[in-house]
């Protein structure tokens, strides 16, 4: 693998040669700037925040 990576046709930021979501092969071009997830929507932060209120509510 040599040369300049691909780069994002959505966003135009380079491109990394990485294992699929997962972690399954075989390795795929991905952008890790389009297909990160937004960290403040997961589930866990919802719950973990939830659980904050309700103990700071009592």
């Amino acid at each position: 693998m040599t040369g300049t990576p691909k780069l994002c046709p959505k966003c135009h930021q380079p491109m990394s040669y990485a294992l699929q979501p997962g972690g399954k092969p075989p390795r795929t071009w991905r952008c890790l700037e389009c297909e990160m997830p937004d960290p403040l929507t997961s589930p866990e932060l919802k719950a973990l925040m939830n659980g904050l209120l309700k103990h700071a509510s009592q």
